[in-house]
């Protein structure tokens, strides 16, 4: 990412770019900076620095060269819906969908500095 790579050039297996690239573009600039407050003072990540966040649990950083591809992201959300979350965070973390929350931190930190 760090400006090397533009949104469209990613290809998002099942996501019709065209439109999540205009989605993307209507977010307001102020949800970037809020996503970024997070990312370095809640989270402790640099900008350099790539992680996950999911259902309420960091993980990472991962290293530089530590690649995270599709099959890891279907393992993490595999792992993440057969673990029971506690009941103090059931009714704020999970969608009543069951669906996982998931980001790469740097994403987040990367389209901040847009």
């Amino acid at each position: 990412i760090n400006g090397k790579k533009k949104l469209s050039g990613f290809d998002i297996p099942g996501v019709e770019m065209s439109q999540f690239i205009k989605d993307v573009d209507n977010i307001p600039e102020e949800t970037f900076k809020i996503h970024k407050v997070l990312v370095e003072n809640v989270l402790r990540f640099s900008t350099s620095q790539r992680g996950l966040l999911v259902n309420g649990k960091v993980f990472g950083a991962l290293d530089d060269k530590e690649e995270f591809t599709v099959n890891d992201f279907e393992l993490l959300e595999k792992l993440t819906m057969s673990v029971p979350l506690s009941p103090r965070s059931s009714s704020s973390r999970q969608s009543t969908s069951g669906a996982c929350f998931c980001t790469m931190t740097r994403s987040l930190a990367a389209f901040s500095n847009r």
